[in-house]
């Protein structure tokens, strides 16, 4: 199955929107929890009760602290996720508080990532929790993590996307989060496969879509 995933901005910067400090990260009129629910519910795939360690021959694994450099390329990777849009370096990348707080100091207690390889990084998902006062792209509350994901040009279109969010979403599952949020470009590709996931837009700041998905009440 081929998905394509270009790949997720999943704080919706590749539109260069501002931080979300800017419009103090909240989406007004966002629907009740028991909607979120139900929404992501209706649209949810079932995805597997347990991801495998492997697939085929690529290893999925979980992030640890030393991936830190893994996940500054991935944040890159989503940060400038159009096919026209300049590459920025690292440094630059990093250079930029609203972007670096994605990976600066990764993981705070209780935060998950996942990376897949195959003799060399092929893509990463993670999740960092957001303060109020230092709200993420997609920032729903403080007890909600934010969701970022990165896949390399030459992977895409392979499913390890698809892999990556699985990952995340069955860990969340097992009690360690209630419910995720991400942000979009509305133009991206991804969001058809975020909304496949169970992902709902609750919102729209700028040019860029908030998604949750709720998995429990």
């Amino acid at each position: 199955m081929r998905v394509a995933v270009a790949l997720a901005s999943s704080f919706g910067c590749g539109v260069r929107c501002s931080p979300p400090t800017a419009h103090g990260g909240r989406c007004s009129g966002r629907p009740k929890a028991d909607r979120i629910a139900e929404l992501s519910q209706r649209n949810l795939t079932l995805l597997p009760a347990t991801i495998g360690e492997t697939s085929s021959v690529h290893t999925i694994r979980r992030a640890t602290a030393d991936d830190g450099a893994i996940l500054q390329e991935m944040l890159a990777i989503a940060a400038d996720w159009r096919p026209d849009a300049p590459a920025r370096s690292l440094a630059e990348i990093m250079a930029e508080p609203a972007l670096a707080h994605y990976v600066a100091g990764w993981p705070a207690e209780g935060e998950v990532g996942f990376v897949v390889e195959d003799r060399r990084p092929l893509g990463a998902a993670w999740w960092r929790f957001f303060p109020d006062h230092d709200p993420g792209y997609g920032f729903v509350d403080g007890a909600t993590p934010e969701v970022s994901i990165g896949v390399v040009a030459d992977a895409r279109g392979q499913g390890f996307g698809t892999l990556l969010l699985g990952a995340l979403i069955e860990e969340a599952r097992r009690g360690a989060a209630r419910a995720l949020s991400l942000s979009v470009a509305s133009d991206n590709p991804a969001a058809a496969l975020y909304q496949r996931l169970g992902f709902v837009t609750i919102g729209r700041v700028g040019g860029s879509f908030t998604m949750v998905l709720q998995l429990a009440a």
